[in-house]
């Protein structure tokens, strides 16, 4: 068995390394301190196709491809946690119910996934932080 990752993978690896480096690394300390989410990130890893990872192309995504999730999940996560966890839930547990169990109309309302300008609520030790804003 090889695991090796694929040539594509591996650009992909690089590709969201570089995104995770130069846009997420450098505001985890500030929103941490000020106790916010950098919302615009949504914006920019939907531009760059990191908001639909799992989902076909019709809606988004790059296509099923459950290493590209983790590989996504890892890189962005070593530039800081708890920013990269807003994008990996995205990604999974905020996206996933209107996937596999919405309605075409109801697809058509929030996808395509590189468009959207929103995300899930996040836990936070304020309770009035909440990054919801709806279409």
């Amino acid at each position: 068995m090889d695991f090796a990752l694929s040539e594509e993978h591996k650009i992909f690896q690089r590709t969201v390394t570089q995104f995770a480096q130069k846009e997420i690394a450098p505001l985890g300390k500030e929103c941490e301190e000020k106790e916010e989410y950098p919302k615009g990130l949504f914006r920019r890893a939907g531009e760059l196709g990191f908001l639909g990872i799992p989902y076909p192309e019709e809606y988004g995504g790059t296509g099923p491809d459950t290493i590209a999730l983790s590989i996504f999940a890892e890189e962005v996560t070593k530039a800081d946690a708890g920013i990269a966890m807003g994008l990996v839930v995205q990604n999974t547990v905020g996206t996933s119910p209107i996937y596999n169990f919405g309605s075409e109309e109801l697809r058509g309302i929030w996808y395509p996934l590189s468009e959207v300008n929103w995300s899930v609520p996040l836990p936070s030790r304020n309770p009035t932080l909440v990054l919801t804003s709806l279409p």
